[in-house]
């Protein structure tokens, strides 16, 4: 672009978008002044690595010198723009240490600067990506099985034919031993936008995490991203995918993980993810139910912690969070956990539930355990006079109660949602 003047400048300022609200200084003289009239609303964890891209692309054109890609971490330059984070949004700023009309060496930068905004809307192009899901070792309940291809969220779910086989240590650890398993992989095909492929992946894990928790609720195991999403170029055939670990000879050793349990997905997945673009309260309730699904094999107290949360963050919606006036702690914490069980469960079953909020409190600000953390790695042996052991009672009513009053109520909003 050639050398703008003032005048050429100030009209060619005054066609670009008002959204930007670019402005030139007041006075030549000025060596700093605020570029933008109003805060530029910029998401700078999602879009700061390609607006910082894209403006070092135009800023590098017509200038051999500097080249193209990231900016140099070395170079100083006498003339820049500066963002600054404001509670109202990004605030702009040109600075320049050269001398001459402050028109002439702006112009360049704001060019650039609009030119980059301009690119961060419209282009971000779509790129191709394959990867595998399924469920966690820990949590194996039999071999789930695909019964058919499904697309939901923009992605195609195909199952492989053949299960893949994994090791893990055995049960109770031995230097001698391991355990095999195995599961049926499922391939996922999708696109996502991104100024690179770097950015398309990151969506993409994102988008595919979604699937993967809402798989999770229906079938109350924890699935999870076993192949990160790599770049692909054309259709990604099942068949040909590995069979097992590499490097491991499993030759002859058998899973034990019982008979194929077929699943498909449920009809509720697609207003599911409406849902959970627009609700930021039952995403984040989401969120907490998948992490306490992670958790709760070898970290069953912390799992509480997890799906409180998600009941207390779906309590919201029927009873507002409180603060006391003085201290500014939530209170009524208790009352918003059992009020937000009322769709799913009794009132004696709220009580009941209730109990386990002590539980999550005393683990969260005592670092107290009640579970069988303590005997990880050992054997529970029977003992024919012995009460039931109080970690292995927590494990297996407690927490296992709270899972599921957790598991319905978050179906009941989502699906609340769908059928409204």
């Amino acid at each position: 672009m050639g050398k703008s003047g003032p005048t050429g400048l100030s009209r060619w300022l005054a066609n670009q978008p008002r959204r930007y609200a670019v402005r030139m200084p007041e006075q030549s003289d000025q060596r700093r002044f605020r570029v933008n009239e109003r805060p530029l609303s910029l998401d700078w964890e999602s879009h700061g690595d390609a607006l910082t891209h894209y403006l070092w692309d135009e800023l590098s054109r017509g200038d051999p010198k500097r080249g193209t890609g990231p900016k140099p971490q070395t170079e100083e330059f006498v003339s820049s723009l500066e963002f600054q984070e404001t509670d109202e949004g990004t605030v702009i700023y040109f600075a320049t240490r050269e001398i001459g009309d402050l028109i002439d060496l702006a112009a360049p930068h704001l060019e650039a600067l609009i030119r980059a905004l301009d690119r961060l809307i419209e282009e971000q192009p779509l790129h191709d990506w394959w990867a595998v899901i399924g469920p966690s070792a820990n949590q194996l309940n039999g071999l789930q099985y695909l019964a058919e291809e499904a697309t939901y969220g923009g992605m195609r779910f195909r199952q492989s034919r053949a299960p893949f086989t994994e090791v893990r240590e055995s049960f109770p650890p031995h230097l001698g031993g391991w355990t095999t398993y195995e599961y049926f992989p499922v391939v996922v095909e999708g696109c996502s936008h991104g100024f690179d492929w770097g950015a398309a992946a990151e969506a993409g894990v994102s988008e595919l995490n979604t699937l993967c928790a809402l798989l999770s609720l229906h079938l109350d195991t924890y699935w999870r991203i076993r192949h990160t999403p790599r770049a692909r170029s054309s259709e990604v055939d099942p068949s040909h995918l590995p069979r097992q670990m590499v490097g491991v000879n499993l030759a002859g050793m058998g899973s034990g993980q019982g008979s194929k349990q077929e699943f498909l997905f449920p009809t509720w997945v697609t207003s599911a993810l409406d849902v959970v673009a627009a609700d930021d309260v039952v995403t984040r309730a989401l969120w907490s139910h998948y992490e306490g699904l992670a958790l709760e094999e070898e970290h069953p107290s912390y799992a509480v912690i997890a799906y409180v949360g998600c009941v207390e963050a779906l309590g919201v919606k029927s009873v507002p969070v409180e603060r006391c006036g003085s201290c500014v702690q939530v209170t009524s914490s208790g009352k918003r956990f059992r009020q937000a069980l009322k769709p799913v469960r009794s009132s004696k079953q709220r009580d009941w539930l209730a109990r386990t909020y002590e539980h999550r409190s005393r683990t969260a600000h005592e670092g107290h355990l009640f579970g069988d953390e303590m005997m990880r790695g050992g054997f529970p042996y029977p003992r024919r006079f012995a009460r039931v052991q109080a970690g292995l009672h927590f494990r297996y009513q407690t927490v296992s109660d709270l899972r599921k009053a957790s598991h319905d109520l978050l179906l009941h909003h989502l699906t609340q949602h769908s059928e409204g």
